[in-house]
């Protein structure tokens, strides 16, 4: 069954996937998680740099991941992905339908729902933790209030679980990857370097670099600031950017599939498609065959298009209905916009939990999953989990020219 059949719109009441005693079965289910707790975790008090074994005796290596502001848990679906063995030891997401999903998908040892109430020490250890916090209190889309804006101290939450961890003597992370908007390096420096300073304090390797989702395989508009603190065995680097991504056709239902579930197009915003259509025209471009994606909910100000390349996919622009297509005449798909992010639909197990609009939105807040693919990897490695480096599909030109993990067909499906 198509994704986008799977997905009701949350106005629709008559789907049988809203059965009562099925969601409280579900929720039933996350609240069982999120109370498995402390009785399991070790007592022993050691310190708090990391120095043991990168595997175990028979050579496996397993992956220890705890994620922060957990979403549709995009360092699970990515190390999935890339067939990286991994155990999920605890995600903090506070939307219930999320939960439920990672709970159905990972099983976490714990799932907890509020990060301001969770207790840092007691979380249980992992090798690396990953997060971003929410960007609106930094992004330009966004209050840009800074630390003004209430979900602006969240940004401190990762910096504050090593640091209690440390105070109560308990091993740390061997690293940390942090996601965030560009601007917090740029126009809130002193915040940048208050996490920086507190990180290099205890002993962590700093790293950060812009990372723009369209240099690295996948024909999407998105950069992001990313942040690296480990503890070195080897030293880490980013990965290099790429001359190649995946062809926006991979990318997209075939021109002549027309029978998809889409937000409708409202009549106001016709006017806009004549003009990007027009400007496309003036710039060389044929709008009914090349791939113009129009934003059609923005205010005048920030109204754009871009020709075979998606732009930056946010939570309002993917609850609208992502962009309007040209050559399609329609906007985006659910399942269009979850490649933009690198998420073969499969890899998340099932999303009939969730309706149309949480999904969405939790697709704009996502970190984009090609490019944690050639961080994370890179990461275990230079903390000495992975024997060596681990290979990068994504270098792999004609890997991506046939459509990377788009090529097959059967990934479009759950």
């Amino acid at each position: 069954m198509d994704l986008d059949e799977l997905l009701p719109d949350e106005k629709t009441t008559d789907k049988k996937n809203t059965d009562k005693k099925k969601n409280t079965d579900k929720k039933k289910a996350v609240k069982k998680a999120v109370k498995k707790n402390t009785d399991k975790k070790k007592k022993s008090r050691r310190d708090p740099s990391p120095c043991s074994s990168s595997s175990s005796s028979e050579g496996a290596v397993l992956l220890r991941l705890g994620t922060f502001f957990s979403g549709l848990e995009t360092p699970s679906v990515a190390l999935n992905q890339i067939g990286l063995p991994h155990k999920l030891e605890f995600a903090i997401e506070l939307e219930d339908c999320l939960r439920t999903l990672i709970y159905q998908t990972w099983h976490p040892t714990e799932l907890h729902s509020d990060v301001n109430s969770v207790d840092m020490k007691a979380l249980p250890d992992v090798d690396i933790a990953v997060g971003g916090a929410p960007c609106q209190p930094f992004a330009k889309g966004g209050s840009l209030k800074g630390m003004e804006d209430p979900r602006g101290r969240l940004v401190y939450k990762m910096v504050e679980y090593v640091e209690a961890k440390a105070k109560a003597n308990l091993p740390l992370p061997r690293a940390l990857l942090m996601e965030q908007s560009k601007t917090l390096k740029n126009k809130w420096s002193d915040v940048y370097d208050n996490i920086k300073s507190r990180l290099t304090k205890l002993g962590y390797r700093f790293k950060s670099t812009f990372v723009n989702t369209n240099l690295h395989g996948i024909p999407q508009s998105r950069e992001r600031l990313y942040m690296v603190a480990y503890f070195k065995v080897h030293k880490f680097h980013f990965p290099e950017e790429l001359k190649t991504t995946i062809p926006i056709e991979k990318m997209l239902h075939p021109m002549w599939q027309t029978d998809l579930k889409t937000t409708l197009v409202p009549t106001n915003a016709v006017a806009r498609i004549d003009q990007a259509r027009k400007e496309a025209a003036d710039s060389g471009y044929n709008p009914d065959v090349d791939t113009v994606f129009v934003d059609l909910d923005s205010s005048e100000r920030f109204w754009s298009w871009k020709v075979d390349e998606s732009m930056t996919l946010t939570r309002r622009r993917c609850e609208g209905g992502g962009w309007f297509m040209t050559n399609r005449g329609r906007r985006q798909t659910v399942r269009e916009m979850l490649a933009m992010q690198g998420i073969v639909p499969r890899s998340l197990g099932g999303t009939t939990c969730m309706s149309r609009t949480a999904l969405l939105s939790a697709i704009g807040n996502a970190m984009s999953v090609n490019v944690l693919e050639r961080i994370l990897p890179r990461i275990a490695w230079s903390i000495g989990k992975l024997p060596q480096k681990m290979h990068d599909v994504w270098d792999d030109e004609s890997w991506a020219l046939r459509g990377g993990r788009f090529n097959d067909e059967s990934s479009w499906f759950l």
